[in-house]
């Protein structure tokens, strides 16, 4: 089965297809973003459509090289260190901007 022809749409065309959140995050999946789980707090419609727009940063599932951690660091450790990463790379994390401003 091949994909069809990818065509610019109105969003009211692309609303008959996109009727949920459900279906915005199966399509960000098929897009292969390595997305959160779907009950997380931080899946909600505007980060969904911000990931799909590439206007947050998401990793691929392709760019995700799982490897074995023998102690998590604690999350205030890596609410500490994260803001710093995220001015480093010049990456945009949704709510993490606006708690950790430049």
């Amino acid at each position: 089965m091949t994909a069809p022809e990818t065509t610019k749409m109105t969003s009211a065309k692309f609303s008959e297809f996109v009727l949920s959140i459900d279906d915005l995050y199966n399509m960000g999946i098929r897009n292969g973003f390595y997305l959160p789980k779907q009950s997380s707090s931080a899946v909600n419609e505007l980060m969904l459509t911000n990931v799909l727009k590439k206007n947050y940063w998401c990793p691929m599932t392709k760019d995700i090289r799982l490897k074995s951690i023998v102690k998590a660091p604690l999350k205030e450790v890596i609410l500490v260190n994260l803001p710093d990463l995220r001015c480093q790379q010049d990456r945009n994390v949704g709510r993490l901007t606006k708690l950790f401003p430049r």
